[in-house]
Order: structure tokens, then C-alpha cells, then sequence
């Protein structure tokens, strides 16, 4: 049986499935609702509350029916136990004598809701409808946890990096004050990051959908910063002019909120991502155009379902085959899954190669004492990317984030496969696998992860809660987001053109750049002498020798360009930078202490490879010698570091790479391996290779510079 289905947000798969339920929100009628319980902090309080609001339970003999067959269930057939650190055992003996003691209506809600969020599979669920169509109000005690969807909040709300929300789109007349570009800091002066953990152990139900991969459960609790504001007193708001505003939650009664679709997107030129009323229909699942002014095909695909195999496959056919496309852009941002075959029609024609993907397994039964033995289930022949079309070689980025679930994940994953495409954003979900419903009760919806997916490349690894591997970690910033720019999608677009820039040979080298976090900054300074504009293009690599996205820039005749590193490239992990330019242009990096007293240094790229180089040392009493190699020819090569005295000869060496891969870096502090300086400190390769002797000043004997050293022969 081919697993054909693999869809996680509930909202839409519900209103698709026959699920009216949950559309009848609005206009619940008023005995459905919570009691207000007014404002509670304390776990004890949180208790009684979650008992008051929705009565007593049902007969306990039932409830622990429930109980029992869901937690035998998961522990039978569940398909996902791989990489989690939780007991299961420890639930049903800490739980199930209370249920059988009989529990209130949202006691049990919170004690499923919970046992399933531990299981981190975005797949696994168990609902009560009762409880879970609550119209939350002030002090309701619920937990809601948001990764995609629509919410009555009023602001859209996606996380960042320090566990805050940025607000990236909101009503204009939103009661908190709140605007595209504000970061929301937490409640009543407390970190929201350190509030949402305490809320997963208050006893309160969860309404969650939620990530598979860690960063990607991160990332859905940091972003539903604004819809809990129920439970608190006052939103604690850093505005984008620096302020802090602390705004009474009180403020959003009776306030009817237009829906907000949390599809971690901006519009881009003329390309306006989907509404939520749009997205729940399927011939509105795919958008597709040409970026005005450029040459970049775009494409929104928002779920695989309906007839989005014939949609994706016209924007596929239209853009790639009756268009001249510099680039194209895959928006998978937001994906809510469903059937990754409806992918096969436009991944053909995108595929010029055939290509094996997955396979699926699923739980062994033969061995029900074992939660990770697993027995294959459906063969990865059935999961092929044909290809045989004309393909696409030109640079295809694809933006994906947590919002892209099942197969959501699974054809991000499967375009991570074609040789021209880079990904962009953050980590999809992670929900590998396929998911079987589970009837629990008339007022109940349930379902779990029952296959999971392995890459045909290691067939003995499951791929549910991994996070998939982005080659450009970039999300939305707060400074671009105020000014209506999507930062994902620029840093795409810089890839594209400088891809299309790029020369096959650089005309010099940045050997070395300090990474973010450190000791020092690092700034890229331009000049163009020349009478003419000049282009530019900067080919960023990683440490280890790995290619970054390059960018290109064009800088005016007769004027200089300076930027931070970090923020030119919009990458915290550059380590060197091969650069294409022309002879009158200048390129260089400064070094700047990140913090205390210093001035910029700055070194040029004018450096010549060679097997031998040398330099004076500096005074080890002042400062230490830094070095910094760089390998920039085709084959692996010995890197030896030697100090020689005045005569020329050796008195110490070390080996300081064995195999220095090609366009791969190694650094050495020389004071930490040789116990004094000698008169001269030589570098020698098998192979040639840029090298850069850096001085750096002792901190404690005053300001701190960074600075080059004379290279002799």
C-alpha cells in the first residue's frame, strides 16, 4: 500500500474532511463556551480553573477507555519513537489512576493533549471538540501553540532567534497597538521564553499544531507568543523606534479580529502570497509569475491536494520551458501537505535525471516489547522522481520553514535533491511519515504518525524529527519586515543574480574572516577607481571549504562601499571569500574589536598563493601571532608551520593539517604550540596556498588591534 496522504494542519484537513465543527466558532452557542476564571498565575489556580470551565467529565469507566486506547495505541503502532527522550511507561503510571478515580472534562483534555505533544510528531494529535472549540476569551485556561493556520489575534507573528515574535502583519486598527515590525518580548515583564515551558506543565489543555523537529517546536512556540495574551495581564512590546510598551491585555475584549494567515510570507513585487480563504481552496493553491522587473519565475504552492498536480505542472511548464528564467524561486514556506505524488507532474519536467528519494517502515508487530524495531512498508520504487524532462539548470532557490509539514517536508525535501537548487529559511517541520486516524469517541478526534520515511541514502535512518538541512539559515528580520521586505526572499534573489554573475576564476581572495560571536568584527570595504560602475561578485565559503551563496554588488564609479560581513552576506558562518572583480577595483576586510577599545585594521586581498611564506614574529610579551591558511588549489595538501632562528635553521614544527582540503581553512594562535618566536615563522604546502599572518594585541595591555603582518620571502 503506497502512503498517499500526509497532511498537519488541522484547521484545513478538518474543513476538507467534513469536520463543520470546527467552522462553527464564530457563532458558538454560549453553553459551549468557558467560564471566565479570571486572571490566574499560580499551577494550582491553573488546576481548579481547567476544572470549573467545562464541568465535570464523562463516566470514568469511559474516560479510561479513552485513555487506555490511546496510550496502547502509540505504544503499539506508533511510528516516530526514534531520537525522543521520553518515557511512555512514566504517562500511563502517572496518569491513569486518576482517570480511573474519574477527572473533570478538561482535566482529560489536558492529560492527552499533553502526553501527545511529548511524543513531538505534528501528525499525532487527540482532540476533544468540546473543549477544543472553546471561544477563548480572557483568562480561558487554555495553551494554544500556533506553527501555521489563522487565529482571531489580529497580527501575524513569526519567532526569532532570542524565543521573541516578530510581527510581520496586522491590522491596522489592532487594539494592542501592535505593527509589521514589532517584537513582542513576553508578559508582565517576564521573557516569553521562559513562560511558554511553565504553560506545557500548567494542567491547561493544549490547542496545539506543533513542530516535529526541535527547531521547528521551537520556532512554534516562540511564534504563538500573541495568541496566549489571554492568560496575562500585560504584552510587554519593543516598537521598532526602540521603546518598550507594556499594553493591558484588556484591551483586546470584545475586539473581533480578522483572521491573520500565519504563512511566514510577504508580498514581493507582484507576487502577494495567498489569503487563508484562498489557501482552503484547492484551485487556489498554486500562484505562479515572472518577479516585474527581473527574469525570476515565482511559485506559492500552499498544499498538495485538489488539483494542484495540473496547477504545479502548468507553473512549471509556463515559467521553465516558454519563459528564458535567470532563476526561479519555490515558496514551500508555508505547506500544508497532503499527497506528494500531485509534486511528480512539474518535478519531471524540473528533473532532467532520474532520482530515488524515500521509503517508508513501519512498526514491526512481531516485537511489541521493541518501539524502535520497524519493518519496511512501502518500497522507495514507488517514491522516484522520473525526471526525463528537459530540466532546469538554472539556480532554483527553495524557501522553506516549519510551516511546511508532511508532504510539505517531503517534496522540499525531494527539490533539495535537484543539483541547482539551494534551500533558504528555516528547517521544515520534520513530520517524515504518514498518519492513521484513531476512533476514540463521538466528541473525539485522534490520529498518529504510523510510517515513517528514510532517505534511500541511509535506509537504517528515520527522517521524523530531523531537521532538514537549509543551505541558507535566514528568516525574517524586524528591520526588513518594518519596511515591507521579506528577508527570505532577498537573500534568495542576491544567490540568483551573483549566481548568474559568478566567474569560474577569482581574481583574489579574502583569506580570512572573523565569525560572528567573536573577538572581533570583520567589515568588507569596496573602492571602484575606475571612471565606470563596477560589478562585483563575492563568492562566500564556510570553514571546511563548503561554497556559500555568493552575492553580487555594483558599486558606482569613484566611491567606496563598507558593510558589516555578517550583514552583506546575511550569513553568520562566513570564513573566506574568493572574489571576481576588475583590476581597478579594490576589495578588502577590516577587523575591529566587537567590543572595548580598538580601531579598524585593514588587509588587502592582494596576496599571492605560494607553497612557502614567512614573516617576522611580533614581540609574544605584546601580542600573539595569528595565522590564518587558505588551500586554493584543486587538491588536498600537508600544511607544516615552522620557527627558524637566525642562521635559517628549524627549531621547531608543527603539522598543522595533515590534508587541507581545497577552498577549506585552518587557523593557529603560534604562541599556543611553540614555546618562543625564533627570528622567523615560515608556512609551508605541497600545494599552493594563500596565507595571512595576523598580529593580535593583548586585551589586558590596552586597546585591542587585529592587524597584518609583513609576509617575506
Amino acid at each position: 500500500m503506497k502512503f498517499l496522504i500526509f497532511v498537519f494542519c488541522l484547521e484545513p484537513v478538518l474543513a476538507q474532511e467534513g469536520w463543520p465543527k470546527l467552522w462553527q466558532l464564530q457563532n458558538m452557542p454560549k453553553s459551549h463556551r468557558a467560564n471566565p476564571v479570571g486572571h490566574l498565575m499560580e499551577r494550582g489556580d491553573y488546576l481548579q480553573a481547567v476544572d470549573e470551565a467545562w464541568g465535570e467529565g464523562g463516566d470514568a469507566t469511559e474516560d479510561l477507555r479513552i485513555f487506555d486506547l490511546f496510550w496502547q495505541t502509540i505504544d503499539a503502532e506508533f511510528a516516530c519513537f526514534q531520537d525522543l527522550d521520553i518515557d511512555w511507561d512514566s504517562f500511563r503510571d502517572q496518569y491513569r489512576d486518576e482517570v480511573a478515580q474519574g477527572v473533570s472534562r478538561g482535566r482529560l483534555a489536558f492529560i492527552l493533549s499533553r502526553m501527545a505533544i511529548e511524543l513531538r510528531e505534528n501528525h499525532t494529535v487527540v482532540l476533544d471538540f468540546t473543549v477544543f472549540l472553546t471561544q477563548v476569551v480572557k483568562d480561558t485556561p487554555v495553551f494554544r501553540v500556533l506553527i501555521s493556520g489563522t487565529t482571531p489575534f489580529g497580527a501575524a507573528v513569526t519567532s526569532q532567534p532570542d524565543g521573541s515574535g516578530l510581527v510581520y502583519r496586522a491590522d491596522e486598527q489592532h487594539p494592542l497597538g501592535l505593527e509589521a515590525g514589532d517584537l513582542l518580548l513576553g508578559y508582565d515583564g517576564t521573557p516569553w521564553s521562559q513562560l511558554w515551558p511553565d504553560l506545557l506543565d500548567a494542567g491547561l489543555p493544549i490547542f496545539a499544531v506543533w513542530g516535529s523537529a526541535p527547531q521547528a517546536f521551537e520556532h512554534g512556540m516562540a511564534a504563538s507568543i500573541g495568541v496566549n495574551w489571554h492568560l496575562f495581564d500585560e504584552l510587554d512590546v519593543l516598537k521598532r523606534d526602540g521603546s518598550i510598551e507594556h499594553v493591558s491585555t484588556s484591551l483586546m475584549t470584545n475586539y473581533e479580529a480578522p483572521l491573520q494567515f500565519h504563512n511566514d510570507q510577504l508580498a514581493v513585487a507582484n507576487m502577494t502570497p495567498l489569503t487563508w480563504e484562498e489557501s482552503m481552496n484547492g484551485a487556489d493553491n498554486v500562484r505562479w509569475g515572472i518577479l516585474d522587473g527581473t527574469s525570476i519565475g515565482y511559485v506559492y504552492v500552499y498544499a498538495w491536494l485538489g488539483n494542484v498536480d495540473v496547477l504545479f505542472d502548468q507553473a512549471i511548464t509556463e515559467l521553465t520551458q516558454e519563459n528564458e528564467l535567470s532563476g526561479l524561486i519555490i515558496d514551500f514556506r508555508t505547506n500544508f501537505g497532503g499527497n506528494l505524488f500531485l509534486s511528480n507532474p512539474g518535478l519531471n519536467k524540473l528533473f532532467s535525471d532520474r532520482v530515488e528519494t524515500v521509503g517508508f517502515a513501519k512498526r514491526d508487530l512481531t516485537q511489541p516489547n521493541n518501539r524502535l524495531a520497524m519493518v519496511a512498508s512501502d518500497a522507495p520504487s514507488a517514491y522516484v522522481i522520473e525526471g526525463g524532462g528537459p530540466g532546469f539548470d538554472r539556480p532554483i532557490a527553495v524557501l522553506v520553514g516549519p510551516g511546511a509539514a508532511s508532504s510539505g517536508d517531503q517534496v522540499a525535501y525531494r527539490m533539495s535533491l535537484h543539483p541547482s537548487a539551494k534551500l533558504f529559511g528555516m528547517t521544515t517541520n520534520g513530520a517524515f511519515n504518514a498518519p492513521s486516524d484513531l476512533v476514540l469517541g463521538d466528541s473525539w478526534y485522534a490520529r498518529y504518525a504510523s510510517a515513517d520515511a528514510y532517505a534511500v541514502a541511509d535506509p537504517n535512518h528515520y527522517l521524523t524529527h530531523d531537521p532538514l538541512n537549509v543551505d541558507v539559515p535566514v528568516w525574517l528580520k524586524p528591520d526588513d519586515v518594518g519596511v515591507g521586505t521579506d528577508t527570505v526572499v532577498k537573500a534568495a534573489l542576491a544567490w540568483i543574480n551573483a549566481k548568474n554573475a559568478a566567474c569560474e576564476t577569482p581574481s583574489s581572495w579574502l583569506t580570512h574572516v572573523t565569525q560572528s560571536g567573536g573577538f572581533f568584527e570583520s567589515e568588507i570595504g569596496i573602492t571602484n577607481g575606475s571612471d565606470q560602475d563596477a560589478e562585483v561578485v563575492l563568492m562566500p565559503y564556510d570553514v571546511a571549504g563548503n561554497a556559500l551563496p555568493p552575492t553580487a554588488i555594483t558599486v558606482a564609479s569613484k566611491s567606496t562601499f563598507t558593510e558589516n560581513v555578517e550583514t552583506f552576506f546575511n550569513l553568520t558562518n562566513v570564513s573566506h571569500v574568493a572574489v571576481c572583480k576588475d583590476d581597478k577595483v579594490s576589495v578588502s576586510v577590516g577587523y575591529r574589536a566587537a567590543s572595548g577599545i580598538g580601531a579598524t585594521a585593514w588587509v588587502s586581498t592582494e596576496s599571492e598563493a605560494a607553497v612557502e611564506h614567512a614573516t617576522y614574529p611580533v614581540e609574544w610579551e605584546f601580542a600573539s601571532d595569528g595565522l590564518a591558511v587558505l588551500n586554493t588549489s584543486d587538491v588536498a595538501t600537508p600544511i607544516t608551520v615552522s620557527v627558524l632562528d637566525e642562521t635559517g635553521e628549524v627549531i621547531a614544527s608543527h603539522l598543522l593539517s595533515a590534508s587541507l582540503a581545497p577552498n577549506a581553512k585552518v587557523l593557529l594562535v603560534i604562541n599556543s604550540v611553540f614555546e618562543r618566536p625564533g627570528s622567523l615563522i615560515r608556512v609551508t604546502a605541497e600545494q599552493p596556498v594563500q596565507s595571512l599572518f595576523l598580529k593580535i594585541t593583548h586585551v589586558e595591555l590596552g586597546p585591542t588591534y587585529l592587524y597584518q603582518g609583513q609576509s617575506v620571502r
